[in-house]
């Protein structure tokens, strides 16, 4: 009977190992990789296989048998017991699970409205007219011009263009005007303030140098720009070595907009590309497809949900020095591409460095990005204007989302004109306020 129970409990513990090991390549729906979920079955299958070992001992056999064996029956009842109690009274506590209904519909349909080219990402027109007359598009985006961009005009030269001054503005969100009312953006304000300059805002919220260098070379050719101004801020560090393409515009089965990344870093920082499902997925539990069949069957209960969220206390850790110094590496290839095709184009180079309140907050302790942006700029002998000491970090920007409100982009907008008038009067950026110079 001792060596049947014993033979029995040895090859349950190897199954539950083995399977906790191979439950990545055995379950439908699983991914490579070991998880704290399968972690927990293998130790469970250790733990077996330790029992089954000290049976082998006659003493430790018979004293189970007679002392411990109504002892161990009652606490693995009482465990049960406990367990099932515990998922009943979080579930009336109204708990909710890790994942939710896993029989939602999470089909996502990309927009028609947004869409990549040879001139980088931005929206399409004709398409996002219909939107916003169906509501489902509002505010700045839907006074877009027939290029795709936050412009009051249509990129097109009027007959008289050799005789003015032409301006190409790039960047991202600062540059589109994100969270400033129409016409106050500084972009406007810099047009208001240049009434017979020609400038083009091509500005596209979430890209980085790489898309602008793309705008350069598609619209430089037909503005044929004085001045190129550039706004960099200091998530294009990460921005550029995103694939330019990384921001999908997306409709849910309801019909409702959906704006989210396609692509990300995994904490190896290998890239990795999220289809239209996982984002679906996404959007309805507010994290990412369980890795294994294991884990969803944990999401779905309640103390398995204790389980999955004290996994995810432990926070995804920053990029390191060697990282970063990779995203350093490439922002300083694309700035090099862009500053020689501008200067092969007959056009000026200036650069707008842009702060976050963190950084306006504390100016003599930047934070790192914002200091080795200007330590970049210099390296590469480009000419930027930095802002940071008129800028306030409440007045002068919309909180929480660290862009600038109405009276930061007027600042700017001032700054940047009185810049660019000195510049085109004396062809210089000397007497530039809170110029740096190479």
């Amino acid at each position: 009977m001792r060596q049947i129970f014993h033979a029995s409990l040895l090859v349950i513990g190897v199954l539950i190992t083995l399977f906790g090991i191979g439950a990545d390549h055995l379950l439908p729906e699983a991914s490579p990789g070991v998880n704290l979920p399968q972690l927990l079955v293998i130790a469970i299958g250790l733990a077996v296989l330790v029992v089954a070992a000290l049976l082998r001992n006659r003493r430790f056999w018979h004293a189970m048998k007679g002392r411990y064996r109504n002892s161990l029956m009652a606490a693995l009842l009482i465990t049960i017991a406990t367990v099932i109690a515990l998922e009943i009274a979080l579930a009336v506590a109204d708990i909710p699970t890790y994942y939710r209904d896993f029989s939602t519909d999470t089909t996502l349909t990309a927009a028609p409205w947004w869409t990549c080219d040879a001139a980088g990402c931005h929206y399409v027109y004709e398409y996002v007219q219909v939107a916003c007359e169906t509501g489902v598009l509002r505010d700045r985006v839907c006074n877009i011009n027939k290029q795709g961009y936050s412009d009051s005009e249509d990129f097109e030269l009027p007959a008289d263009w050799a005789d003015r001054n032409r301006i190409l503005l790039l960047g991202d969100s600062f540059t589109w005007g994100l969270s400033a009312d129409l016409g106050k953006s500084f972009g406007e304000t810099l047009e208001a303030a240049l009434p017979d300059a020609i400038i083009w805002n091509t500005g596209i919220p979430g890209t980085g140098t790489n898309q602008a260098r793309m705008v350069f070379d598609v619209y430089a050719p037909i503005l044929l720009p004085q001045l190129t101004v550039l706004s960099f801020v200091p998530n294009d560090f990460g921005d550029n070595l995103l694939p330019v393409d990384s921001w999908l515009n997306a409709l849910d089965i309801n019909g409702d907009f959906m704006l989210t990344r396609r692509y990300w870093f995994d904490e190896e920082e290998n890239l990795i590309e999220f289809d239209l499902d996982t984002l679906g997925f996404i959007r309805a539990h507010g994290k990412q497809p369980p890795s294994s069949e294991l884990e969803r069957l944990l999401g779905s209960t309640r103390l398995g949900t204790l389980l999955l969220r004290s996994r995810d206390m432990y926070p995804t850790p920053a990029p390191n020095a060697q990282s970063f110094d990779r995203r350093r590496q490439v922002t300083k290839q694309h700035l090099l591409e862009l500053n020689r095709a501008i200067a092969s184009s007959g056009s000026e180079l200036l650069i707008m460095l842009i702060p976050y309140t963190e950084d306006v907050v504390d100016v003599e302790g930047l934070r790192p990005r914002f200091r080795i942006a200007q330590e970049l700029m210099r390296e590469l002998e480009i000419p930027y204007l930095n802002p940071i000491s008129i800028l306030h970090p409440v007045a002068d920007y919309a909180l929480p989302d660290n862009h600038w409100n109405n009276a930061g982009h007027q600042k700017i907008g001032q700054l940047l004109s009185d810049c660019i008038e000195r510049f085109l009067a004396s062809e210089d950026f000397a007497e530039c306020a809170h110029i740096n110079l190479p």
